[in-house]
């Protein structure tokens, strides 16, 4: 696979933890009822961009998650 490729998957990723971890915040706060008047607007915002980075992640992702799906390609983790 391509170096490119890889590192717009790490980002993505990288990019995706981040933004759950607002998503995450911020609906606290709103359950909690506190903080600032905008983290409605702040949770729906990161909350679209969480789906369209997740459309993005399974789109560069698909070949591996059907060959997942099928049984084709086995994910096998080295042990130390």
């Amino acid at each position: 696979m391509k170096k490119g490729i890889l590192k717009i998957k790490a980002g993505l990723s990288i990019l995706l933890l981040l933004d759950f971890i607002l998503v995450l915040i911020t609906g606290i706060m709103l359950y909690w009822n506190a903080g600032p008047k905008n983290t409605a607007m702040l949770h729906t915002v990161t909350g679209f961009l969480m789906g369209v980075i997740v459309i993005i992640h399974i789109v560069l992702n698909l070949k591996l998650l059907r060959g997942e799906a099928t049984g084709k390609i086995e994910i096998r983790f080295k042990q130390d």
